[in-house]
């Protein structure tokens, strides 16, 4: 063997090792982020339901974790040599980013700095005054990280009640002054003092945040993922609310932040599609497989079942108040429904009782491409009614999901206990818009013909 082919073979052996050491790496450090969000789902189902949504990617580039809405980016070794509670609140971190919006409120246009920096790039004499503009921008981003950090680790620590240890403190530099506490992130960046723009890996803290897209998208793809993010937000915070586990603090925030402008056909669909994914699975029969995550963290998981579509419950508010066009509005929008998802939906119509029994649609009901409906009320409205009627017939039909279509007029708002199932209030535009339901999430809808 010659002396070039000793030093390729051992150069060859190094590498292997190398990338040996390095699948070993990511798989601790993928193993690390499951357990901790299965620790988080037992502590806060609406967090862990929005980590579960967000891909998990390795990235050595980076030094922790970051995220720009859309993905989790993670250094695998970082990861990997964490303890899991350092994993759950770096994760928390993340999601919090997220939560927050800290990713869409960025004080800068990142269409415009790509820009600069392809024209910095494209000259072959460097621009100075180009040079000092990206300075500027990526010294505002590190701004706005350790600001945005101040805020979310605050809520971590005083809302959420999980404390950082003292690795993350000391080692990683965590941000966190308590005279930043309660404060929001905009507020913390004017008054923040200038950071070390020359330290940019020190500046992350536990976990970076980017513009969403990384600043590749253009308005219409960020206002669809500020949508995404909006529905799936409020379906974790319905599911938490169910469940009595909304975290602290999160419902002024979701109410700060999520009145939302996203049209209420897409909230609807992104719940509906929730409730089709997991119409294969239930909870009275939890998964065997998954036995010792009980035993260890008191998680139970779902077992199979074979059925062919998704129950849901419609009621449709048929007092008085509501016109005809709602109605017609409202029916053609059960027909995209039906047509679009493998769902079976039993109609109530309801105004101070129910009217007979509900009515069952499904795909097979759609008849040269309309849907015929014979309308029945006209009276008054009371709510108590439809819900007493399905909570009665759980065992028949059971169900995850209740839209109610109404004006938001009822004769009582004494509507008794919350039922055991997610209550989704569509509220006609001409209804009462300042109503607050004792229960359920509230979403304000405009209706085009």
């Amino acid at each position: 063997m010659s002396s070039t082919d000793k030093i390729r073979e051992k150069f060859e052996k190094q590498l292997a090792e190398f990338a040996e050491r390095k699948d070993e790496i990511e798989e601790k450090a993928l193993e690390a982020i499951s357990m901790a969000k299965i620790k988080i789902m037992k502590q806060s189902p609406f967090f862990a339901s929005l980590l579960f949504k967000l891909p998990a990617i390795p990235n050595y580039s980076i030094p922790t974790m970051g995220t720009d809405g859309l993905i989790l980016l993670y250094n695998p070794t970082f990861t990997a040599n964490l303890k899991r509670k350092d994993v759950v609140f770096v994760l928390l971190h993340e999601i919090e980013h997220i939560v927050f919006k800290h990713h869409m409120r960025c004080p800068v246009n990142m269409k415009s700095a790509q820009s600069l920096h392809d024209m910095y790039n494209q000259n072959e004499i460097k621009d100075p005054f180009l040079k000092a503009q990206l300075e500027e921008i990526s010294h505002i981003l590190e701004k706005w990280n350790i600001a945005t950090d101040h805020a979310i680790n605050l809520n971590i620590k005083y809302n959420i009640k999980i404390e950082p240890t003292e690795f993350l403190v000391r080692d990683v530099g965590i941000k966190m002054d308590d005279k930043w506490r309660e404060t929001p992130s905009e507020v913390i960046f004017k008054n923040l003092k200038d950071c070390d723009s020359g330290n940019q890996a020190e500046n992350m803290g536990v976990g970076a945040v980017y513009p969403v897209g990384f600043g590749e998208l253009d308005p219409i793809e960020i206002k669809d993922a500020e949508k995404e993010l909006e529905s799936n937000v409020h379906a974790a915070a319905a599911m938490a609310r169910k469940a009595g586990k909304l975290p602290g603090g999160m419902e002024k925030v979701i109410n700060d932040l999520y009145t939302t402008t996203t049209p209420w056909q897409d909230i609807m669909r992104t719940q509906i599609s929730t409730i089709v994914s997991k119409m294969n699975y239930t909870w009275s029969r939890p998964n065997k497989r998954y036995a010792q995550h009980l035993a260890d963290f008191g998680v139970i998981m779902p077992g199979l079942y074979g059925e062919e579509y998704a129950d849901m419950y419609f009621v449709m508010d048929t007092s008085g108040s509501v016109s005809d066009d709602d109605r017609a509005i409202l029916v053609s929008e059960l027909k995209r429904i039906l047509e679009d998802y493998r769902v079976r939906i039993h109609l109530i119509y309801c105004d101070t009782e129910v009217k007979g029994t509900p009515i069952v649609l499904t795909q097979e009901d759609i008849q040269d491409g309309k849907l015929e409906l014979k309308l029945k009320g006209y009276g008054g409205t009371d709510f108590r009614p439809a819900f007493e009627y399905i909570t009665e017939h759980l065992d028949e039909v059971p169900t995850d999901m209740v839209i109610y279509l109404t004006d938001m007029e009822p004769n009582t708002w004494h509507l008794g206990p919350e039922p055991p199932y997610s209550v989704y209030w569509a509220v006609l535009p001409h209804g009462d818009q300042s109503a607050e339901p004792p229960w359920g999430v509230k979403i304000q809808i405009e209706l085009e013909k």
